[in-house]
């Protein structure tokens, strides 16, 4: 089975253990889109150089309010977590906050790509409210509202 197949594959045999909301094929961007919750869509790429699947959480538009405070929070987690092979952060061209992961093909089975994506989901809600609170103006979240973020690695 060549890697376009396994692929294929793998994000049908999501529905099975996902039921997610939907699984869309976008020709055009050459990407799945992976309705984990009703609220959080994944996007997932095949990247052929690669060989592995990238996974794209958008978190939402990073505020412009405080925007280096953003940017460098971004880089910080970046920084921290590229080292550990973890999901990094960044902004894409629409300037939206987006938490982006590699799943290497080989060996990648349905249940660790099912891991990879609820992981991804239970990110987006602590993620986003940082992000709101970073945008409120007021120098970025209190630390109350940072601490109350359960799942969310401090930078």
């Amino acid at each position: 089975m060549d890697n376009d197949s396994a692929v294929q594959s793998l994000i049908m045999e999501l529905g099975s253990l996902l039921d997610p909301a939907m699984i869309d094929y976008y020709e055009e961007d050459s990407c799945w889109v992976v309705g984990v919750t009703e609220d959080v869509s994944i996007q997932i790429v095949h990247n052929h150089e690669l060989q592995a699947l990238l996974l794209v959480l958008n978190l939402g538009p990073a505020p412009e309010a405080n925007a280096d405070e953003v940017h460098q929070m971004l880089l910080k987690l970046t920084y921290v977590m590229a080292e550990k092979g973890g999901p990094v952060a960044g902004l894409d061209a629409e300037d939206n906050a987006v938490l982006m992961g590699r799943a290497p093909l080989d060996g990648l089975t349905v249940q660790q790509l099912a891991s990879d994506l609820e992981y991804f989901a239970t990110q987006q809600a602590a993620w986003s409210r940082v992000l709101l609170d970073m945008g409120a103006g007021d120098g970025g979240a209190t630390d109350s509202a940072r601490q109350s973020q359960e799942g969310v690695m401090r930078v």
